[in-house]
């Protein structure tokens, strides 16, 4: 299959609306996130995350050493709403790689540059803005992290297929591979 760009996405344009789509959803997510923990897995992996405990098995020990990390930060919140900032990254970055992903795959096919664009802000406001993501992304949940890995994957794919010709390409694929695993220790399902 021919993956040969029918329009030119300008790099510039793609990265500020890609920004824009990244903050935008940022503010949203921040503003509903809940006040202290919430329902079902959040208070272990709260807990765990400020004494780098280990959840129950099979674990996610990715997720536990990041949300560590986020509890160090000065930001001079609570434990449990530096941890849903992590969650709150992860899932803002979904969004964004959802974005580039739509944004490349519509410039196969489209001849225009803004429907691409359009496409892709559209795309990522509704994985980012549907229910389940939504309330998964302002919770300390492994979820948000590990739809990051799989949007960041699709992202990696659509490039590598683009640079078949470079045979710099598999550097690509071993970065692919290694985001698999790495994703698999946030969540193993």
């Amino acid at each position: 299959m021919n993956f040969e760009n029918k329009c030119t996405i300008d790099r510039r344009t793609n990265a500020i609306i890609g920004l824009v789509v990244f903050l935008s959803v940022f503010i949203i997510y921040y503003i509903t996130k809940p006040v202290s923990l919430s329902f079902w897995d959040c208070g272990e992996y709260i807990s765990c995350s400020s004494i780098l405990g280990v959840p129950h098995p099979p674990g996610n020990p990715f997720y536990i050493l990041l949300g560590k990390f986020f509890t160090l930060l000065p930001f001079g919140l609570s434990h449990a709403q530096k941890v849903s900032l992590l969650s709150i990254f992860f899932s803002c970055f979904a969004s964004l790689f959802v974005y580039l992903s739509i944004v490349k795959l519509v410039a196969i096919w489209e001849t225009k540059q803004i429907y691409a664009y359009i496409a892709g802000v559209f795309g990522a406001f509704f994985i980012a803005f549907s229910q389940e993501f939504w309330l998964n992304a302002i919770e300390a949940e492994v979820y948000g992290g590990l739809s990051f890995f799989i949007a960041l994957i699709i992202w990696l794919t659509l490039i590598w297929t683009e640079k078949q010709k470079n045979f710099n390409h598999q550097n690509i694929l071993l970065l692919i591979v290694y985001l698999f695993f790495l994703g698999f220790s946030v969540h193993q399902t």
